[in-house]
Formats: structure tokens, C-alpha cells, sequence
């Protein structure tokens, strides 16, 4: 039988008619799809759309005097907890890119008590869109101890959103990362080993990017680029000659020129905040 993460198809037809009957939502992770992959549109659009969703780099203090970027770190750390708490890993970045988004408009004027408010309305949206079961109001309320109500987050969701003009959900560098490797798979760059360990590395490590505000004064696609060819140098054993065909191919994917001063800023802070925060994490696991 097709296995599904260590379960036969069976077991998923089980307990497809047990939700039905139950009425509880099932979620089965998506595994590769060549169809999906072999269509150049997908990096493309990626590409061409990062720079709309990307936020103001320095919103602290240029639009936003109030807040400094410490307050972002420890509220992006919340959301890290909480997304974790609620199984909700995947629809961290967007959480977090809504919120950037949000603090770069001048319409946005919020005391600095009102992060945990704004970031937790931002959770709650992109669970709407992208949470098998997207969490209830009441369930967002408790995950600040009640320290916000219920109707002031329901305001905030609405204010978010117009202030967006609807447009909520971005281009992260998750994505771009996740695209990249599959692409290098497709290719034949990697193979499917190699890929699955790229994967989860770059689930793992990528919150380093989202904890560092200075992460937002790069494109996100180089960022994706240069963590792929880190993470591939780290954890896979290959040659120079395998590494440099691999961040060739990633360079010709994405249309850099290598000796842009662009690509190489990127490129050295990517390397410099992935070692930063490798070397913080315990032995045995990463946040």
C-alpha cells in the first residue's frame, strides 16, 4: 500500500470516514508533487511578487518611533510559542510578515502595549486562510491570558485586513526556500534524501530570520537561496564541485548575477544569522 508519513492508505481511509462521522476536520501533509513542480510559473511568480509584500526595513523607528525592534523579537517569539502550542508551525512566517506589513504603514499608529494584540490578530487571520482548522477567537484570546478581549480582537482583525486592502498572504522566505529545494530535486541537483533533510533543517532554522529585524533589509529570495546552499554545505556531504553546482543552479533559478553586491550582502548575512542561531540551540534540537 502508498504509504502517508509511516501510515498505509488504509489507515487514512479509517479515519477519513471517522472524521466524517465525527465531524472533526483531518489533516494529511502534502508530500512532493511533480505535477506542481515542473511548472516554472510557481518560482516565477514568487519572485516577481516578493518585493510587493516585502515590509519597510526600518519601520523602528522610521513609521512606528514608539516600538523598538526588541519588542518585535520578544512578540515574534510569543507567536513562535504559540504557533507551536497549536500545531500551527506553517502559518508562523505570514503571521509574522502580516505584522511587519501592518507596522509599515503610516495609517498604523499603535502604543507599543498593543503588539501582543496586533500579532495575535495576525495569527488569527492567517489561520483562516491557512489552518485545516482555523482557531476560534476565544482560542487566540486565552493564548494572551486573556490579556486582550474578544471584541477588541475581532476590531483589530478588520482594521488589519483593510489597512492590507485584503491582500494577506505574502511572499515568505519560506516559501521561496521550500520552492528552491524542490526545484534542485526536479532538476536532479539533489536527491529525494537529500531534499527531505533539506526540508526539515529549513523548517527548523529558518526562524532565525524570523527573529532578526535586520533580515527584513534583504530579498527574501536571496535569503532563501543562501540558506539552501548553507544548509546544503552543513548537512549533506558533498564536494565543492556538488556545492558549487548547487548554488549555480540556485543563482540561474532565481536570475542573480553572482558578483552583485545584492546577492553577496544576502548571502554573508544569511551565513552569519543561520551560524548564530545553530550555535544557540541545545544539543538534540532546534526552536
Amino acid at each position: 500500500p502508498v504509504q502517508f508519513t509511516g501510515q498505509t492508505k488504509y489507515d487514512l481511509d479509517f479515519r477519513f470516514r471517522a472524521a466524517m462521522l465525527s465531524n472533526a476536520p483531518v489533516a494529511v501533509p502534502y508530500g512532493y508533487d511533480p505535477v506542481l513542480y515542473n511548472d516554472p510559473a510557481i518560482l516565477e511568480d514568487l519572485l516577481q511578487t516578493q518585493g510587493h509584500y516585502a515590509p519597510h526595513p526600518f519601520y523602528c523607528p522610521d513609521i512606528q518611533p514608539n516600538i523598538e525592534f526588541e519588542m518585535r523579537r520578544i512578540i515574534v517569539e510569543w507567536l513562535r510559542d504559540v504557533c507551536t502550542d497549536a500545531n500551527f508551525l506553517e502559518g508562523l512566517p505570514n503571521s509574522v510578515q502580516m505584522l511587519d506589513r501592518y507596522l509599515s504603514k503610516p495609517v498604523a499608529k499603535p502604543d507599543p502595549n498593543d503588539l501582543q494584540l496586533l500579532a495575535a490578530a495576525c495569527m488569527f487571520i492567517t489561520s483562516k486562510i491557512k489552518a485545516v482548522e482555523p482557531m476560534s477567537a476565544a482560542t487566540v484570546v486565552s493564548y494572551t491570558d486573556n490579556f486582550i478581549e474578544l471584541e477588541q480582537l475581532l476590531i483589530v482583525e478588520l482594521h488589519i485586513a483593510k489597512a492590507l486592502d485584503w491582500d494577506l498572504v505574502g511572499v515568505t522566505v519560506y516559501d521561496v526556500t521550500f520552492t528552491l529545494i524542490r526545484y534542485l530535486q526536479r532538476d536532479l541537483v539533489i536527491g529525494e534524501l537529500e531534499a527531505g533533510l533539506l526540508l526539515g533543517q529549513a523548517q527548523l532554522c529558518l526562524m532565525a530570520f524570523l527573529l532578526d529585524h535586520e533580515s527584513l533589509r534583504y530579498p527574501v529570495s536571496h535569503l532563501a537561496a543562501a540558506s539552501v546552499h548553507y544548509l546544503a554545505w552543513r548537512e549533506l556531504n558533498l564536494s565543492q564541485h556538488d556545492l558549487l553546482s548547487i548554488e549555480q543552479r540556485l543563482l540561474k533559478l532565481m536570475h542573480v548575477d553572482p558578483s552583485s553586491q545584492s546577492w553577496l550582502r544576502s548571502r554573508n548575512f544569511a551565513r552569519r544569522c543561520l551560524q548564530q542561531h545553530l550555535s544557540e540551540q541545545p544539543v538534540g534540537g532546534t526552536n
